[in-house]
């Protein structure tokens, strides 16, 4: 029930990457109220145990995507 923040810091590139996130490999909708992505922060308000899991940032632009390391989200 509480909230979950993960930052990422996306690599430098021209032209600048946009962010995106996925959860277990699959790309996160942020259309859901309890997510918001801002600056490359994800935001889970409300966090519930289906949102555990291996979440990786994702920059992309015209040039390619770069995927960040793994981070684990544990929810008791």
């Amino acid at each position: 029930g509480e909230p979950a923040i993960l930052e990422c810091q996306p690599p430098r590139g021209h032209p600048e990457p946009t962010i995106y996130w996925k959860k277990d490999k699959v790309r996160i909708d942020d259309r859901e109220e309890r997510i918001s992505i801002r600056g490359g922060k994800l935001m889970i308000s409300n966090t519930r145990k289906s949102d555990a899991g291996m979440y990786t940032c994702v920059g992309t632009n015209m040039v390619g995507e770069r995927d960040s390391d793994p981070a684990e989200l544990t929810v008791f």
